[in-house]
């Protein structure tokens, strides 16, 4: 049976007057809305054009830190603020008369960018969340502002019809309950879908816990710890073999736990070590991996190669040690790319037993351009 109207003139009107007030509040709320996202896409823009400004001041001081440790390498009078001509003392900053206040140094002033920038960001990123959440309310507003228009046109159309005619509001308030319930039901569907996947995720963390609790309690099983204890011997018996001298007493050098690099109170041991020390400690710390793999059955693919490795001018007594710890590994293969400039270096060489190595001289350049079969 088809709705109509019969005689109800009068509620009509009272839901069309409440549905157009509705539609005045909605209106001014969606108003105010789109206000506050202009503001937010001004606010973004700003903050935007700041961080380039930001950006490019890090860049500049940047450049002009590279340029003083340039000239501190150079040795230029420039670089420790002395004029190159009369070597009065110069201010490192354009404003006149200095003197009486501080000025930050290129490292401050990066340091101080850098910390703009970072709040410059937080706050441009929390601006953009205001932003995403005022464009969802915005969609929400003119969702219900399409409903609520679409219902007032269905009522006045019902106010100027005859009692015979079909009520276009009942339709209308009809088809919305029933898309409500549509989406609703859908909603349902959805809620029931998840509450699997949780319990499916449920039931996948229970076994993960259960796991969990068949693992060792430490992080390292014994022959981890075994592993790690004899790489440290390794590697500070190669350090004191090859003569490291920046470290009085070696016993202090541990294998980190997180890195398995070498660490003395926590800290890089590079950082305490000279250049020809550092390569020393290079070459210890390679060596020594190869020694334990071979020791303790690792996975090393028992290959080492080395390039260059007498360079920082390493003493010719330690290149012996380095190559005679070298010919001491078995089940191994190592390959040394070396430039031999001097007799130190050749009579090093010479002084290996020749059965165990094989060297392989390259007279001129090892790289070298193709002749073409037309030349």
């Amino acid at each position: 049976m088809k709705p109509k109207i019969i005689d109800n003139f009068d509620e009509i009107q009272e839901e069309l007057n409440e549905t157009e007030n509705s539609i005045d509040q909605f209106e001014s709320e969606l108003h105010k809305h789109r206000d506050m996202l202009l503001s937010e896409n001004s606010s973004i823009e700003r903050l935007a054009s700041n961080l380039e400004i930001i950006d490019s001041d890090i860049r500049n001081n940047k450049d002009a830190a590279r340029l003083r440790d340039l000239g501190s390498e150079l040795n230029l009078a420039t670089s420790k603020d002395l004029c190159p001509v009369c070597s009065q003392a110069i201010q490192d900053t354009l404003i006149p008369d200095s003197s009486h206040m501080q000025v930050m140094s290129i490292d401050e002033n990066i340091r101080h960018l850098n910390a703009q920038k970072e709040m410059l960001e937080f706050a441009r990123n929390s601006h953009r969340q205001n932003k995403e959440k005022l464009q969802g309310k915005i969609t929400q507003l003119e969702n219900s502002l399409f409903k609520l228009r679409s219902l007032a046109k269905s009522l006045r159309s019902d106010l100027y019809s005859t009692n015979d005619n079909m009520s276009e509001s009942i339709v209308y308030k009809r088809l919305l309950l029933d898309s409500e319930i549509n989406n609703l039901n859908k909603l349902c569907d959805f809620l029931s879908s998840q509450k699997l996947k949780l319990k499916e995720l449920s039931d996948d963390w229970k076994q993960y816990l259960t796991e969990k609790s068949g693992l060792p309690s430490k992080k390292f099983t014994d022959l981890d710890e075994e592993k790690i204890k004899t790489l440290r011997n390794h590697f500070i018996n190669n350090l004191r073999q090859f003569g490291y001298k920046s470290i009085l007493n070696l016993n202090q050098i541990d294998i980190s736990l997180e890195s398995y690099l070498p660490v003395i109170e926590g800290f890089d041991m590079k950082f305490d070590s000279s250049a020809s020390d550092n390569i020393r400690a290079i070459w210890a710390f390679i060596l020594a991996l190869l020694q334990t793999s071979n020791e303790k059955a690792g996975n090393h693919p028992g290959v080492l190669i080395f390039d260059e490795p007498a360079q920082h001018s390493i003493v010719i007594n330690d290149m012996e040690q380095f190559f005679n710890c070298i010919i001491k590994l078995k089940k191994s293969q190592v390959i040394v790319g070396i430039t031999i400039k001097d007799s130190d270096t050749r009579q090093a060489i010479s002084k290996l037993p020749s059965e165990d190595y094989n060297l392989i001289r390259v007279p001129n350049k090892a790289f070298r351009k193709f002749e073409s079969e037309s030349e």
